[in-house]
């Protein structure tokens, strides 16, 4: 008999979890816009396919503190329809009230897929964080469509955490840094609750993106005052695990501060430099304790740490900056007589994150979607800021024949 799929419950992914309770919905939502038919007993079978192939797709929590631990439910994740034709979707504006949910993670599911009806027509994909992070998300996905194409499975049952791949590569300390950044959208104004979201998108092809937007992202924080500008970038720990497919959370950051004196030639050679030494895999010395805090520690902290960096205009740092790259062919994430055309993200927010830049470049266009506390997106700042960044972006010299 095959023995159940379990995987660790790693110290970060308990921060998804509290930080979901805090302010939710912590998921990562990808959105597959496009046109055809949406055939709801295809999905449902294609769905329940491919997820006994990536059993990372029907997890529950078991445990507790130290002892806590994902395992496979065999509970298919759902999928529904709604009706989006009022939903623009560059802005929460219209959009079902169903996106603003989130999961159980001791019930289940905590994956699901939305068959979203209007023009264009939407597939979404949406999975707890705390279980896979966005590359985990796109290897369940793919499956999902080979299995309306009637293709082979690849599947995923890797169990490997972020944590043991971190101290696999990299022994080393990283020394916690101050609260002391600024935000790109300047200081917190009014006390409205919640996460805010912009996407805009621009044709061409861009290199340095990193590199660039961080630059752009910290003149944008200059504009309201002087004083320090750091950013973190998820990297992708699958990088150390050639051949080795995983749904997981399998994502850390680097870090690094911005100058005047910085350029995006020179941000890009911190990352590269930071790359090769691993600087990923680094953890703080008491992150491996926050397994043995409970989490309603960790939501009141939470919950009090928002306020705090607003009124203070200052944070542990000014932002995320996530670049997926260039993503597969649309043809990849089509099937059952769905075509994809066009992708796109909502990052996940939280109250004491004061900006989230998300970047993909499918086909010849990037999308930038910007996600923050909505103190802090108020009266156009969101907007502003994103298009102002997209605008600055300088396009990659041509290819010399």
């Amino acid at each position: 008999m095959k023995k159940k799929y379990t995987r660790k419950l790693s110290f970060y992914e308990r921060l998804y979890i509290a930080g979901d309770k805090v302010c939710p919905p912590v998921l990562n939502q990808f959105f597959f816009d496009g046109s055809g038919v949406l055939d709801l007993p295809k999905w449902k079978e294609a769905v329940r396919a491919a997820s006994e192939a990536n059993p990372g797709s029907r997890l529950v929590l078991k445990g507790v503190l130290g002892g806590a631990y994902w395992e496979d439910s065999g509970q298919t994740p759902s999928v529904i329809e709604l009706d989006g034709a009022d939903w623009a979707s560059h802005t929460p504006n219209g959009m079902p009230p169903h996106f603003k949910t989130t999961f159980d993670v001791k019930k289940g599911p905590t994956c699901e897929v939305v068959l979203l009806r209007g023009n264009p027509l939407r597939v979404v994909f949406r999975t707890h964080h705390s279980t896979m992070d966005g590359m985990g998300t796109l290897v369940w996905a793919e499956d999902v469509f080979r299995a309306l194409r009637g293709e082979p499975l690849l599947g995923s049952e890797s169990a490997v955490t972020d944590l043991e791949v971190a101290r696999a590569m990299q022994k080393e300390y990283r020394t916690p840094f101050p609260f002391d950044n600024l935000t790109p959208t300047g200081k917190a104004q009014g006390n409205e609750k919640g996460v805010a979201y912009y996407r805009t998108s621009r044709k061409g092809k861009f290199h340095m993106l990193i590199g660039q937007a961080a630059v752009l992202s910290a003149r944008e924080a200059w504009k309201h005052r002087d004083g320090k500008v750091r950013f973190s970038v998820p990297v992708d720990l699958r990088r150390h695990m050639k051949g080795i497919r995983s749904t997981g959370n399998l994502t850390m950051l680097i870090h690094f501060e911005v100058t005047k004196e910085s350029t995006p030639e020179s941000i890009s050679q911190i990352i590269k430099k930071q790359l090769e030494e691993n600087r990923e895999c680094m953890i703080d010395r008491g992150d491996t304790l926050l397994s043995h805090v409970p989490f309603w520690i960790i939501q009141n902290r939470w919950k009090k740490m928002g306020p705090v960096y607003h009124n203070r205009g200052l944070y542990r740092n000014s932002g995320v900056i996530s670049n997926m790259g260039r993503m597969p062919p649309m043809h990849l994430f089509s099937g059952g007589g769905f075509q994809a055309e066009y992708y796109w993200a909502i990052p996940p927010g939280y109250d004491h994150i004061p900006f989230f830049l998300g970047m993909a470049s499918t086909g010849d266009r990037l999308v930038f979607t910007t996600s923050m506390p909505k103190v802090l997106a108020s009266n156009g700042r969101i907007e502003k800021v994103t298009e102002d960044i997209m605008a600055g972006l300088v396009p990659a010299p041509p290819k010399k024949e």
